[in-house]
């Protein structure tokens, strides 16, 4: 019948008695994205005006970059169709 004892995890069929199982390796590109965020969210939310500022001018350059390159692709994309 069943039991309430915590059974225990017996390893799978096909590894061997003395091996380890392996780690999954961590994916870098993904800490590497975390990292960044961490970086922009403290410029965004410094105490210093002036650094505030340098992120609110370099998040809308950006935006206006994105815009105007996204048009252009749009642009070419349906006059060369």
């Amino acid at each position: 019948m069943y039991s309430c004892r915590k059974t225990e995890e017996k390893a799978p069929f096909f590894q061997m008695k003395g091996e380890k199982e392996k780690k999954p390796e961590v994916n870098r590109s993904y800490t590497r994205y975390e990292e960044n965020l961490e970086f922009l969210n403290k410029w965004r939310e410094s105490r210093f005006w002036l650094v505030r500022a340098t992120y609110v001018v370099a998040a809308s350059v950006w935006a206006v970059v994105m815009v105007i390159g996204g048009f252009l692709a749009w642009l070419i994309a349906t006059l060369f169709i």
